[in-house]
């Protein structure tokens, strides 16, 4: 069965949540773009898009794993750093605020990228 996949890359990060329990935090992720890949016509389930990609047996003429591999080198030398404060900024954290420049994830996908989560999520 042949599919249509999505190389999906996005802006990774940690955002606090709010201060119940000691403070809680969630992974906040900015969509920065998609690949459109050619039709893989591999036996792949859409289950295992992102989970052991390398040992599946693929089609010779299959260029899932190569594109993947090459979306993600162009982000190797990216470093996920601390934001500093503002000097003179001793303001407790505030709900939504992201600390971190975050990282880089490359992912595969039978659909198009999307910012997640679609509302930030509420302390239960």
């Amino acid at each position: 069965m042949a599919h249509r996949i999505f190389i999906n890359v996005h802006r990774v990060q940690q955002a606090y949540g709010g201060p119940e329990e000691g403070g809680w935090w969630y992974r906040k992720g900015n969509y920065l773009y998609s690949r459109e890949t050619a039709v893989c016509v591999c036996s792949l389930p859409l289950t295992m898009l992102d989970r052991d990609l390398e040992g599946w047996n693929h089609h010779p003429t299959c260029r899932l794993l190569p594109l993947k591999l090459q979306t993600q080198e162009e982000y190797v030398g990216h470093r996920d750093e601390w934001i500093p404060q503002e000097p003179g900024d001793d303001s407790p954290e505030r709900v939504g605020e992201v600390f971190k420049t975050g990282v880089i994830e490359v992912s595969l996908s039978a659909t198009m990228g999307f910012n997640f989560p679609n509302r930030p999520p509420t302390y239960a």
